[in-house]
């Protein structure tokens, strides 16, 4: 698509960004993908993939056989994150991956030795996630988002360049040795400091008195 439009679709998330009815489950809220696409992380594509992508680009998307090809690839996407998946799901992955190739084939690459380039190994990496599924279980269960949650904690202690992984092993020894020094009464005290109970005026809170628990 051109570059207008994508901008027009980075406005529209924009806008919607501070819509307070937004579900909370929908996670993080919608990013311009036009202007941050570069730093999208997985949350960031599932959400555009499987949340976003369709209503803003039904639009935009003017071949029907362009979009329901995308369409195709969204709800193989949808299945896949599920925390379950039944035997009938995935055959609908399988078939809606496959549908999904058909028309990138058909439609974008048409055929063409020359657009050889845009035929990705990513593309033919989603004929088998069936099989990685079947022998492996749901996507969650070897997904990469621990990993990259890991590596944002782990990147800021890195301050040399000469010596990063020496620094980094450092920094985590230390890091651990903080953590450590809650269970020392000696440090405890002055390092941690005790948390003031709060108070609520009684027209606040309602609470039993043979129940710890407040409303």
């Amino acid at each position: 698509m051109p570059k207008r439009i994508w901008e027009k679709i980075g406005e529209i998330m924009d806008k919607n960004k501070n819509n307070k009815t937004m579900p909370s489950e929908f996670g993080r809220l919608p990013t311009n993908i036009y202007r941050y696409s570069n730093s999208f992380k997985d949350e960031e594509w599932t959400n555009w993939t499987c949340l976003y992508s369709l209503p803003l680009l039904v639009n935009y998307l003017k071949n029907p056989r362009l979009l329901n090809g995308w369409a195709a690839y969204v709800l193989a996407c949808r299945i896949c994150i599920k925390h379950t998946i039944t035997q009938n799901e995935l055959a609908n992955i399988s078939k809606s991956f496959q549908e999904f190739w058909k028309s990138y084939e058909r439609d974008y690459t048409k055929k063409d030795i020359s657009r050889l380039p845009a035929f990705k190994i990513v593309f033919h990496y989603l004929l088998h996630i069936q099989e990685s599924i079947k022998d492996c279980g749901p996507c969650w269960a070897f997904w990469q988002y621990p990993i990259e949650h890991l590596y944002g904690m782990l990147q800021p202690m890195v301050c040399s360049r000469l010596y990063p992984y020496k620094n980094l092993v450092n920094s985590i020894i230390i890091m651990e040795r903080f953590n450590h020094l809650k269970y020392l009464p000696k440090f405890h005290d002055q390092i941690f400091p005790k948390e003031e109970k709060k108070q609520y005026n009684d027209n606040q809170v309602f609470a039993l008195d043979n129940n710890v628990e407040e409303l």
